[in-house]
């Protein structure tokens, strides 16, 4: 996993602790579970992929997604999202419609 990776990661993981972090029960049947639970509006998982790759150059970025693809891990899907988000926000209708022609071709030739 590269440093490109773990940025996308390191996001997710942040904003997975700011929801609840718990303790085992004891031996005592007793629970020492600690939950602390965030009201989600409170909690910005955009901003904080936003902030891990604010100071990226184009050739970070770029590295970013491809490490974040080649790896196919499930937990960089989040920040990847965000990536799109920019990328759909930033394209024309002629831009977004060969986005949409390149994912629905793209999940139609790997149905096989």
């Amino acid at each position: 996993m590269t440093h490109y990776t773990t940025t996308l990661i390191s996001s997710l993981d942040i904003w997975m602790k700011m929801i609840h972090s718990v303790k085992n029960t004891n031996d005592y049947g007793k629970s020492d579970r600690e939950v602390l639970v965030v009201n989600p509006s409170q909690v910005d998982l955009r901003q904080a992929v936003l902030d891990n790759v604010a100071d990226s150059s184009t050739t970070d970025l770029k590295s970013t997604v491809v490490d974040a693809v080649q790896s196919g891990e499930d937990k960089i899907l989040p920040g990847l999202g965000v990536l799109f988000e920019v990328l759909w926000k930033n394209s024309d209708i002629q831009g977004q419609e060969q986005m949409i022609q390149s994912i629905y071709q793209g999940m139609h030739s790997t149905r096989g």
